[in-house]
């Protein structure tokens, strides 16, 4: 039985090497591995980067549903505008809310002059 001295390819022998076999067989594990996440976890990583990025619109840290419908809205909107993008089915309560926390974290803006008056206007 051959001794070892803490060398890692101890059962191979002293004279182990590796040829352009082995090398290739490296090259096509590594290949095929990549292929296999690129086609099972692209889209899931995809997702991931679109939700950082509708996070980023802002310094809060919103949903992506909801940067989405915020995304929807025009520069000057309605109540009913609001209903559409974010899907309330026309709940009042749901709608003044969301128009509440726009303008509280300072991303909508009531127009109060003009022939837009009554409507909103996003700030950023």
């Amino acid at each position: 039985m051959m001794e070892h001295d803490d060398n890692e390819y101890w059962l191979c022998g002293e004279n182990f090497s590796t040829d352009k076999y082995d090398r290739q067989l490296a090259l096509l594990i590594a290949k095929a591995q990549l292929a296999f996440q690129h086609y099972f976890f692209k889209a899931i990583a995809e997702q991931y980067y679109d939700k950082m990025d509708s996070k980023q619109l802002s310094g809060k840290n919103y949903q992506g549903h909801t940067a989405l419908a915020y995304s929807r809205l025009p520069e000057v909107f309605t109540t009913e505008d609001i209903d559409r993008c974010y899907g309330y089915e026309g709940n009042k309560n749901s709608i003044y809310s969301c128009i509440k926390r726009l303008q509280d974290d300072g991303r909508a803006q009531r127009i109060r002059a003009g022939q837009d008056k009554g409507k909103y206007r996003k700030l950023e």
